[in-house]
């Protein structure tokens, strides 16, 4: 029900670190296969792996996720200076707007970064 929606980070209050999506248009328990039982902190939110200067608190991060590739992924997404609320937006477009062209590509279960020309452009 969720595919292709993902958070958009604000003030990180209301993102689940585990379940919620938030980075690569899936949540971090899908993307590390971990079993729900096996996690530190089930329960915990965005904005506690970030420090008072709005910079991820990589330290901290690191204590919870062994996968380095995904820390380097955390570590690149830019925490807004603003204190808006965090917004849900389509995650299968670098806009966050919804497309007919990504929704089809989720249709379809084609990866669209791995995937460079359009099979159905006679659509």
């Amino acid at each position: 029900m969720s595919e292709g929606i993902r958070w958009r980070l604000g003030n990180r209050h209301r993102i689940s670190f585990w379940f919620d999506n938030w980075i690569d248009n899936c949540n971090l328990v899908e993307l590390l296969q971990e079993q729900v039982e096996t996690l530190p902190q089930p329960f915990v939110k965005v904005a506690e792996f970030i420090t008072p200067q709005r910079q991820w608190n990589v330290p901290k991060l690191c204590q919870v996720i062994q996968d380095q590739t995904i820390i380097q992924k955390i570590w690149g997404i830019d925490i807004l200076l603003s204190n808006l609320e965090d917004t849900l937006c389509w995650g299968l477009d670098k806009s966050g707007e919804f497309t007919t062209k990504s929704a089809t590509w989720l249709a379809h279960k084609i990866q669209p970064l791995k995937k460079r020309s359009w099979p159905h452009k006679w659509i």
